[in-house]
């Protein structure tokens, strides 16, 4: 670990009132580095018998309509609004920092166990359970949060307004370029052919990448830095989507797992027009998504980025290139 870095949470963490922490006075402090997400820089910090993660957040913009982008207080305020849902780990506090550090910091209690390895029929019973829950708040109150334009008319409209930014860049590939104009095109048409009731609206997560679910005695859902208010059938196609599911792993959910997944969350939540949205809707997120990664992958790529957000990090950005051909492999089996 850099040893300035390292210097810098230790002031950081003797500058903090001992309480917030839950202990009467800070006698030991250890450092060590957890894995980088795409954008944060994360860290396991003991603090006497306790264990928290440290997450420093630089401020990120995203393209896809309805999510805020990267953002600590937002991933506080979430922590904070699902916390007596025993799904996620326990917020503690976000501060600003700029005393030590050139990004805010976020700190959250540890929870114990592994990134999700491999599917299974007992993760996925479990992982429906958790979405269950998370949709079935109550979002009357929640006024932090962007909403996201659910009807397929608005999603259409969001995605030709992004492929509009998309085709104006020099940096990316023709071939890319094509095809989504291609599949857009597709996609009106069978847009235009399938009608269907407006969608209920729920707390998403919006990221349900196999890392983002830390197995131990139970799951928790980590990395809540980017929820929106939406049709909850986003986060049930994001989590059975190989789009998201391949960001880590090298199979995703089979047909059967599929199937209990969704047969598990409709009996604790009842959606009887889920799947018809699922269906109708799938090319749609597909699509945003898409034109996501393929812009994350050249802002990557043509140096749009600052450096140290890249540094270490290559790896992942290179993902959203492997992310974007899946996508367009899928939309090719859908819109043909």
């Amino acid at each position: 670990m850099n040893n300035e870095k390292e210097a810098e949470l230790r002031k950081f963490v003797k500058s903090l009132d001992p309480h917030i922490l839950g202990v009467d006075k800070i006698e030991s402090i250890t450092i060590s580095i957890l894995p980088k997400g795409v954008w944060n820089f994360n860290y396991l910090v003991g603090i006497n018998k306790k264990r928290f993660v440290f997450k420093l957040c630089p401020p990120g913009s995203s393209s896809v309509e309805g999510m805020i982008g990267n953002s600590g207080w937002i991933e506080f305020s979430a922590l904070r609004l699902v916390e007596g849902l025993g799904i996620a780990p326990k917020p503690v506090l976000f501060a600003d920092a700029s005393q030590f550090s050139r990004y805010p910091v976020l700190i959250y209690q540890y929870v114990e166990g592994k990134e999700l390895a491999a599917f299974s029929s007992n993760a996925v019973a479990e992982i429906a359970r958790i979405y269950s829950k998370i949709h079935s708040l109550d979002i009357e109150e929640i006024d932090f949060l962007k909403k996201r334009s659910e009807t397929p008319t608005k999603l259409l409209a969001d995605i030709e307004k992004s492929f509009a930014h998309y085709e104006n860049r020099a940096d990316i590939d023709p071939t890319y370029l094509d095809r989504f104009g291609e599949f857009i095109d597709k996609a009106k048409k069978r847009t235009a052919e399938i009608k269907i009731k407006a969608c209920p609206k729920s707390l998403i997560h919006a990221d349900p990448v196999p890392s983002n679910f830390i197995v131990g005695q139970k799951i928790f859902l980590i990395d809540w830095q980017t929820p929106m208010i939406g049709d909850p059938v986003f986060d049930i196609w994001a989590f059975m989507s190989k789009a998201f599911s391949l960001w880590d792993l090298d199979a995703p959910p089979t047909e059967e797992q599929k199937r209990l997944f969704i047969k598990t969350y409709q009996s604790l939540r009842e959606d009887p027009a889920l799947e018809a949205r699922l269906n109708l809707k799938e090319p749609l997120y597909l699509l945003q998504y898409g034109l996501h990664c393929s812009t994350r992958y050249y802002d990557y790529k043509s140096r749009k980025l600052s450096a140290d957000l890249i540094e270490g990090r290559q790896a992942s950005f290179e993902k959203y290139l492997r992310t974007t051909d899946v996508i367009i492999a899928r939309l090719e089996e859908i819109l043909g």
